[in-house]
């Protein structure tokens, strides 16, 4: 579905307005209220875009985590099939059109590597907070007696950063 024109969300504007007239006679008939019934509809159709959007992602989220199901249970590329037969035991609407597009994307592509590329992606979209390490198996003997001097400069340098902060944003909540 296409977003509405500007006619079209004034004409959707004129009705509810009309409607909240003819509930209220006593609503002003004035460019006030009309304008504050356009920003209704436009935020009430915002919100349904938004809702459509994250429907579609769902939907795609579907046939990525039973892609990624099958190669967890050993299957090293699944197939069409293979995730029809995902969604069918578990009773979950099947969506060709998303199956079909997420194998055309990910066609002649090692998985792992999509996967390791998107991580670098949001690492680069940092939040600001705190880095997460990754643990790797088969460390070396040294690393476990250096952690705890690492985590008590952290503790250090967190409460030092924590009473920078109070002349700051904090003290909006105050």
């Amino acid at each position: 579905m296409s977003p509405l024109t500007n006619l079209e969300r004034f004409r959707v504007a004129h009705v509810t307005f009309s409607l909240l007239r003819a509930k209220n006679p006593n609503l002003p008939l004035n460019s006030q209220n009309f304008t504050k019934t356009l920003t209704a509809v436009d935020l009430l159709l915002s919100f349904l875009s938004q809702e459509r959007q994250r429907e579609r992602q769902r939907e795609t989220m579907k046939v990525v985590a039973a892609f990624l199901l099958a190669k967890l249970g050993g299957n090293e590329n699944p197939s069409v099939d293979d995730l029809k037969k995902i969604f069918e035991s578990v009773g979950a609407e099947i969506d060709q059109e998303k199956i079909d597009l997420f194998f055309s994307l990910i066609k002649d592509r090692d998985v792992t590597e999509l996967i390791a590329v998107g991580r670098e992606k949001m690492a680069a979209l940092s939040s600001g907070g705190p880095a997460v390490a990754v643990a790797s198996g088969g460390g070396g003997g040294a690393a476990p007696a250096a952690e705890p001097k690492a985590a008590e400069s952290k503790k250090k340098e967190e409460e030092k950063e924590e009473s920078e902060d109070d002349g700051g944003m904090m003290s909006l909540f105050d």
